[in-house]
C-alpha cells in the first residue's frame, strides 16, 4: 500500500472513518520511511567505480567497504607472449582457414577464374581473424587487470592472535575476516539462512528479571555456499555470526562488485565474521583463466572450445570434400561418357551445393547439446549477492525456505504441480504480523529420494509425502518404500512409535503412515487402486468414536494414528476442503482389500456429503490443485482468478468457503463475460462495504463477504476496456489480496499495472510467466536464481521462491547469437566457393531462395528469443540489455520486433534478388556476389547490433532507413555505370570488385564481433555510469512518486483536520 492510483481524495473517500486515523498514521510513516530511503539511495546505489574507493561509513543504511593501507602483493601474471600465443590459436580455431586454403590453392592450380576474388575472400578472412585476435587479447588483458584490481582490496584479517589490515591477494585458507557494522540496534527478529529455531539471548539482568534479546537461527546453512553458526558472547554482550566462505568466491564477489554486501535484517549482529576456506587466490586466478578459455560469450557461460573447434574443422572437412568431389565428377566424366546425362549431373551437384548449406544450420542443435553437457549455468549458481545495509539479511538460495519465513509476501513458483508428484511446493505464509515466524511456516514438497526427505527434515515445517504409483516399475516402488520406511523410522513425537505400512498386493501400492517430529510433519494415508489413477489422502476428524466399536481394531488403529496427526494439523490451523460421512469408510475399507475401484457414484455421494470426516483428494489437474492452495487459511484470498469456472452452488456449498470467511457463506460473483464483470462491479461499488471481520478486511455484500471469480478472457476483456479498468482499479483498492493462479503473463503484467494498493501474489507456472517477469527487470539484485518481482516493489517485503532455471530458450538464443555470424559467413562462403570453383553456376531460384531464408531467419529467432536472457547476461552484454528493458505489454513487443524483423528481412531479401538478377552477364555470369554479401551483412549488421541501442537512445529510426537507402541507391548507380569505369582497370577488375575490396572486409564482421566492441565502448566509465542512470532512473521516479502520495495523503489529512477544527470553534460560537 506504499503506491498508490488513482486520486488522493478518491482513496480517502473510499476508506471509513475508523480507519482514517489508521492510514494517517500508516501515511506519514509512509513518508518519512520514503523520504530515509530516498537519501539512502542516493548514497547507496553508485556505479562500482564510485563506491570502490568510500571509507566505511556509519550511518543505517550505507555500504561498509574496507580501508586500505597495505602495499599490493599482486600474483605472477602470464606473460604477453603467453596471451598473444594463446589468443592466435584461439582465433584461428574459429574461422575455416584451412579451408580458405585448400580452395586458394586449387585456385591456382587449376587456374580457375576469380582468383582475386579468392584473394579478397581470404583478406576477409585474415581481417576477421586479426579482429576476433585482438578481442581474445584485450579480454585476457582485462581479466588480469580486474584480478589484479581485487588485490588492491584491503580487508580485516584475524592472523596470529590479532586483527590486521590485509590485502585480497593475501588470503589464505583459514583466515577470518571480520566485517564490523557500526550501527549496532539490538532490535527483534533476525532470521539468517535456512533452519533452526529463534534463541532468546540474555542481555542483562535488572530487578532479578532477565532482559533478553532475540537471535536465530542458532545454526544455519545456505545451501551449499554459506554455512557458520550464531553465537553470544556473554562477556561482551554481542552477537556474533561467523560464516564459512572459499576463497574463490569471495575474491570472486570482490572482483565482480567491488565489494562484498550482506543484507542483515533489524541490525540484529554485532558482529560478522567469514572464515576463509578453499582456493588460495592463485589457484583461483588458474580458474578463472581456464574458465574463460571454455568460454565463447562470457566466462559465467559457455561450453567447451575445444568441440567447438572439432565440430567447425570437421564441417569446414566435410564440404571441402563434398565440393572437391563435385569438381571431380564434373571435370572427368561429364563429358568423357555418353550415359551421363548433363541435366542428372546438374540435378546431383544442385543436391550438393543445397545440403552443404544445410549443415551449418545442423550445429544449432548440436550447440544446444554441448551447451546442456558442459553446464551451461554451473556458475549461476554460485552467485550470493549479500549487503550490509542495516535492514535486513537475505541470503537467496533456492531451497532456502527461511526466506520465505522472513518474507511477508511470497510469490512462488509451482511449477512442479505438472510433475504430478504432489499437489503444492512452497505454500504462502500468514501475512497478519510484520515478522513470520518459522514456525508458521507452511511446505508442502515433493519427495522422490533420501536426499528430498533429508532436505525436509532440515528445511520444512510441514510436508505431505505423495507417491505417484500407477504404471511405476517395481524398483521405483521398492525406492519408494525403502524412504517410507526410513521416514517411519523416524518416530512419532520424538518417540520411537513406528506404523507399519501394509501392501495387500502385487498389482498396487498401499501405504499408510504417519510421521511427527520436533522439526519436521510427514502425513499421509494414500490409496491407490488397481484401476483408478487418482491418489486419497483421508483424515478424520474427532467423531469416529460413535462408530468405533463397529470397525475391525485394525481401522481404529489406523484411524487413531490419523486422529493424532489432525490434532497436530489443527495446530497449524489447515483447513482441508472436502468432508465426508464416517458410514462410507467400511464400504471404502472393504472395496479396497478386495481389490475393486470405487464406483463413481459411491464417489459422488461421498464429496457431496457433509459429514465431519475430512477427505483430501490430491487432484492430478493442474487448475484444480489450485483449491488446495485455497485450503490454507493463511491465503486469505478475496479474488480468484482461473479458468475452470465451477457452479456457483457448489462453491457456496463448499466447506472450505465457510471455513476461509470464519464460517460465513461468501456472497460468489462468477463473471464470464464482460456484461457480467460490469455488472457485478458496478453492484460492489454501489452496495458493498469494508468491514473488519475477525482478522481481517473484507468486502461485504448483504451482511456477506464478496467472492468475485472471472476467467481469463473476461478479466483480459475487463482489463483492455477503459471504462472497467477504472472500475477494477477502484475495485482492487478496496481488497487487501488478490491471488492469481495461472494468469497468462500478458494478464499478470496488465494487472500489475493496476494494482498498486494491497497486495498481489500471482501463483503460475515459472516457465510461462518468465517472459512477463523479465521484462519487469528493474534494479534487480543477483542471487542464486535470475529473476525478481520489481514491478511489485511497492510490497514492504517480497521474494520470489522458484526451483532450477529453465535454460532450454536461453541455451537456444545464445547458442543461434554465438553461430549467427558463422551461419552468415559459411553460406555466402560456399556459394561462392563453389561457382568459382566447379564454375558450373547453378543457382537457380530454389536454391537462392534457401540461401536467403537461412540468411534472414536468424533475425526473426533473435528477436523472439531476446526475452529470455537472464539479467546476469544482459548486464554483462549492454547491447542485448538495452534491447529487452522496457515496460511494455510483451506480446505486442513481440510483435512489433517480428515486423521490425519481417521490414528488415524483406529489405535484404530485395536487395539480395536485385544484385543477384541485375549483375548477370550475357552468358549468365554472375559477377555481383561479393555485393550480395556487403548489403546483407550490411544491413543485417545494422538489425543486430545498432538498432537495439537506436530504440534505447530514441535516435530518430528515419536516418537508419534513409542510411539504408543510400547504399543500396549506391550499389545501383555502380551496377549503371560498371561498363563505363570498367576501362579504368587494366586488369579487367570490376568496379563492384573494387568496392568489394575496400567495403566487404569491413563489413563482413560478424554481428557478434561489432557487439563485444560495442560491449567495450560501453564499458567506460562515463557511458558505464550513464547506462547505470537509466536503470536507476526508473526506480528514482517511482520512490519520488511514492514521495508525492504520501505528501498528498498529509496535506488532505491536515486539510480535513483543519477543517474540523473550525466546524468545533464555528460550533462554540453558536453555542
Amino acid at each position: 500500500m506504499q503506491s498508490l492510483d488513482g486520486s488522493s481524495r478518491d482513496i480517502i473517500n473510499s476508506i471509513d472513518s475508523a480507519n482514517k486515523i489508521t492510514a494517517k498514521q500508516f501515511m506519514k510513516q509512509t513518508y518519512a520511511d520514503t523520504e530515509a530511503r530516498i537519501k539512502i539511495n542516493k548514497l547507496q546505489d553508485l556505479p562500482p567505480e564510485e563506491t570502490q574507493n568510500q571509507s566505511q561509513i556509519d550511518q543505517q543504511g550505507k555500504l561498509v567497504t574496507i580501508k586500505s593501507t597495505l602495499t599490493i602483493n599482486a600474483l605472477k601474471e602470464k606473460s604477453k607472449f603467453q596471451i598473444i600465443i594463446e589468443s592466435f590459436l584461439y582465433g584461428f580455431a574459429n574461422f575455416p582457414l584451412l579451408y580458405y586454403i585448400i580452395l586458394l590453392i586449387a585456385s591456382i592450380q587449376y587456374q580457375v577464374i576469380g582468383f582475386y576474388n579468392q584473394l579478397y575472400l581470404g583478406l576477409q578472412i585474415v581481417f576477421c581473424f586479426l579482429i576476433t585476435f585482438y578481442d581474445t587479447f584485450m579480454n585476457k588483458i582485462n581479466l588480469y587487470r580486474s584480478i589484479e584490481q581485487a588485490d588492491q582490496q584491503q580487508i580485516y584479517v584475524y592472523i596470529e592472535d590479532e586483527f590486521r589490515e590485509c590485502s585480497i591477494g593475501q588470503l589464505q585458507p583459514g583466515h577470518l575476516i571480520k566485517l564490523l557494522p557500526r550501527q549496532k540496534c539490538p532490535t527483534d527478529g533476525i532470521l539468517v539462512g535456512t533452519t533452526g529455531v529463534s534463541e532468546n539471548i540474555p542481555l542483562l539482568e535488572i530487578g532479578g528479571q532477565t532482559i533478553t534479546r532475540r537471535a536465530g537461527v542458532a545454526n544455519f546453512n545456505v545451501g551449499r555456499q554459506l554455512e557458520g553458526k550464531l553465537e553470544f558472547d556473554s562477556e561482551n554482550k554481542k552477537v556474533r555470526v561467523t560464516m564459512k566462505m572459499e576463497t574463490n568466491q569471495f575474491c570472486l564477489d570482490f572482483q565482480q562488485q567491488n565489494k562484498i554486501q550482506i543484507l542483515q535484517a533489524n541490525n540484529s549482529f554485532d558482529e560478522i565474521f567469514i572464515l576463509v576456506t578453499g582456493q588460495t587466490l592463485q589457484e583461483q586466478k588458474q580458474e578463472q583463466s581456464s574458465a574463460y578459455e571454455k568460454t565463447k560469450i562470457n566466462p559465467k557461460l559457455g561450453f567447451s572450445l575445444h568441440i567447438q573447434n572439432i565440430i567447425i574443422i570437421l564441417f569446414t572437412l566435410l564440404l571441402s570434400v563434398i565440393l572437391l568431389a563435385a569438381h571431380f565428377i564434373q571435370t572427368k566424366y561429364l563429358y568423357l561418357d555418353d550415359k551421363v546425362n548433363e541435366e542428372q549431373m546438374k540435378t546431383y551437384l544442385q543436391f550438393l551445393c543445397t545440403f552443404s548449406w544445410g549443415i551449418p544450420i545442423m550445429q544449432i542443435p548440436l550447440m544446444l547439446i554441448i551447451n546442456r553437457i558442459s553446464k551451461f549455468q554451473a556458475e549461476h549458481d554460485r552467485l550470493i549477492d549479500v549487503d550490509i545495509s542495516g535492514k535486513r539479511i537475505e541470503i537467496s538460495n533456492s531451497n532456502a525456505l527461511a526466506n520465505m519465513a522472513r518474507a511477508k509476501f511470497i510469490l512462488t513458483d509451482l511449477n512442479l504441480l505438472t510433475r504430478q508428484s504432489l499437489v503444492v511446493n512452497n505454500i504462502l505464509l500468514n501475512k497478519q504480523s510484520d515478522e513470520i515466524n518459522l514456525n508458521d511456516l507452511v511446505t508442502v514438497t515433493p519427495i522422490e529420494d533420501i536426499d528430498d526427505l533429508n532436505f525436509c527434515q532440515q528445511e520444512a515445517k510441514f510436508a505431505l509425502l505423495s507417491f505417484q504409483t500407477n504404471k511405476k516399475s517395481e524398483e521405483d516402488i521398492a525406492t519408494q518404500k525403502r524412504i517410507l520406511d526410513y521416514g517411519l523410522s523416524l518416530g512419532i513425537n520424538g518417540t520411537q512409535r513406528i506404523i507399519q505400512d501394509q501392501e495387500q498386493n502385487q498389482q498396487y501400492f498401499k501405504t499408510k503412515f504417519e510421521v511427527v517430529t520436533q522439526k519436521y510433519l510427514l502425513i499421509g494415508y494414500e490409496q491407490i487402486l488397481k484401476e483408478d489413477i487418482k491418489q486419497y489422502l483421508i483424515v478424520f476428524r474427532s467423531k469416529f468414536t460413535d462408530c468405533k466399536d463397529l470397525l475391525t481394531s485394525e481401522i481404529q488403529l489406523q484411524i487413531t494414528s490419523l486422529l493424532d496427526a489432525k490434532d497436530n494439523l489443527n495446530q497449524m490451523n489447515i483447513i482441508f476442503r472436502k468432508i465426508v460421512s464416517m458410514q462410507y469408510l467400511d464400504k471404502i475399507t472393504n472395496m479396497v482389500n478386495q481389490h475393486k475401484k470405487i464406483d463413481d457414484e459411491t464417489l459422488k455421494q461421498i464429496k457431496s456429503d457433509v459429514e465431519p470426516v475430512l477427505f483430501i483428494e490430491i487432484i492430478e489437474d493442474f487448475y484444480d490443485c489450485s483449491q488446495e492452495i485455497m485450503d490454507i487459511r493463511e491465503c486469505q484470498y478475496k479474488i480468484w482468478i482461473n479458468s475452470h469456472i465451477k457452479d456457483p452452488q457448489i462453491l457456496e456449498s463448499d466447506p472450505t468457503m465457510v471455513g476461509l470467511f470464519e464460517q460465513t457463506t461468501p456472497q460468489i460473483m462468477i463473471c464470464q463475460n464482460g456484461d457480467e464483470l460490469q455488472v457485478a462491479l458496478d453492484q460492489i461499488e454501489k452496495n458493498s462495504q469494508i468491514k473488519q471481520f475477525g482478522k481481517e478486511v473484507n468486502i461485504f455484500m448483504n451482511e456477506r463477504p464478496v467472492l468475485l471469480i472471472i476467467d481469463e478472457a473476461t478479466l483480459q476483456t475487463g482489463l483492455k476496456n477503459q471504462l472497467l479498468n477504472e472500475k477494477f482499479r477502484n475495485f482492487f483498492l478496496k481488497i487487501p489480496l488478490v491471488l492469481l493462479l495461472n494468469s497468462k503473463p500478458h494478464l499478470n503484467y496488465l494487472l500489475s499495472s493496476i494494482i498498486k494498493s494491497h497486495e498481489l501474489i500471482c501463483i503460475t507456472n515459472y516457465i510461462t510467466t518468465t517472459p512477463s517477469m523479465q521484462i519487469c527487470l528493474e534494479n534487480q539484485t543477483e542471487t542464486a536464481f535470475d529473476i525478481k518481482m520489481p514491478t511489485f516493489s511497492f510490497l514492504p517485503k517480497i521474494l520470489i521462491v522458484h526451483g532450477r532455471l529453465n535454460n532450454i530458450r536461453q541455451g537456444s538464443a545464445i547458442s543461434l547469437i554465438n553461430y549467427q555470424s558463422f551461419i552468415l559467413f559459411f553460406i555466402q562462403f560456399v556459394y561462392v566457393c563453389y561457382n568459382r570453383f566447379s564454375q558450373n553456376y547453378l543457382l537457380n531460384e530454389f536454391i537462392h531462395f534457401i540461401m536467403m531464408f537461412f540468411t534472414i531467419c536468424y533475425i526473426f529467432i533473435f528477436f523472439s528469443m531476446a526475452q529470455d536472457f537472464p539479467f546476469e547476461i544482459l548486464r554483462s552484454q549492454p547491447v542485448y540489455h538495452l534491447m529487452v528493458r522496457t515496460t511494455k505489454n510483451p506480446y505486442k513487443m513481440l510483435l512489433t520486433q517480428f515486423i521490425q524483423g519481417g521490414f528488415h528481412g524483406t529489405f535484404i531479401v530485395i536487395s539480395v534478388i536485385y544484385t543477384f538478377y541485375g549483375s548477370n552477364d550475357q552468358n549468365g555470369y554472375v559477377h555481383g556476389y561479393q555485393l550480395q554479401q556487403f548489403m546483407i551483412l550490411t544491413i543485417s549488421l545494422l538489425v543486430i547490433a545498432f538498432k537495439p541501442i537506436i530504440d534505447q537512445y530514441k535516435i530518430v529510426k528515419s536516418q537508419i532507413y534513409l542510411a539504408m537507402a543510400f547504399i543500396f541507391i549506391t550499389v545501383m548507380i555502380i551496377y549503371q555505370n560498371n561498363e563505363q569505369m570498367a576501362y579504368l582497370f587494366e586488369t579487367g577488375v570490376k568496379t563492384k570488385d573494387l568496392c568489394a575490396l575496400v567495403f566487404y572486409p569491413i563489413c563482413a564482421l560478424s554481428p557478434n564481433l561489432i557487439g563485444q566492441f560495442i560491449q567495450r565502448l560501453l564499458s567506460s566509465n562515463n557511458l558505464n555510469q550513464c547506462l547505470y542512470k537509466m536503470e536507476q532512473k526508473h526506480e528514482e521516479d517511482s520512490e519520488n512518486q511514492k514521495l508525492r502520495d504520501a505528501k498528498n495523503y498529509i496535506r488532505l489529512y491536515q486539510k480535513e483536520e483543519l477543517e474540523q477544527q473550525e466546524d468545533i470553534v464555528n460550533s462554540k460560537k453558536v453555542l
